[in-house]
């Protein structure tokens, strides 16, 4: 059984003769298209660990926007990079639930991510979600165990 591990930083090559737009555009990269990776390498029983509850779509901000115009001309590649972002996660999350149906994928995420921002400071808040998240998998752990052939 292969055990590999991927996170963002894999989307993420800045090395070569990239331009400072390719290396940016690639900064925006949705992260949950990893599993996608795991996939074409060969993977064929993959736990994806979400931050956002079931259900969660992302949006577009207008601030996004902003800056997005705001760079049209230096770094187009970015901008449309930038503006397509909530699109493209949310498409990678209806692939995402396809394999969870098809039994290729488990995924652990939280009941609730309402009022928690990704740069939550707040202890309790923080606190309170690695224990929902702890509490699923230990709920999870005899369907981990059976989905990895584990007696």
């Amino acid at each position: 059984m292969k055990t590999v591990s991927y996170d963002i930083c894999s989307e993420r090559n800045c090395r070569g003769d990239r331009s400072a737009d390719d290396i940016l555009s690639a900064f925006c990269v949705s992260c949950v298209s990893a599993y996608l990776k795991a996939i074409e390498d060969g993977c064929d029983r993959i736990i994806v660990v979400l931050t956002r509850q079931s259900g969660y779509t992302k949006t577009t901000s207008r601030s996004t926007k902003a800056i997005a115009y705001s760079y049209r001309n230096q770094y187009p590649k970015l901008t449309e990079t930038m503006l397509t972002r909530a699109s493209r996660y949310n498409e990678s999350l209806k692939g995402l639930d396809q394999y969870v149906k098809e039994g290729r994928i488990i995924t652990i995420q939280p009941t609730t991510s309402k009022g928690f921002s990704r740069l939550e400071k707040d202890k309790n808040k923080i606190l309170s979600m690695y224990n929902d998240g702890y509490n699923q998998c230990y709920e999870l752990l005899d369907t981990i165990k059976e989905f990895y052939g584990i007696k």
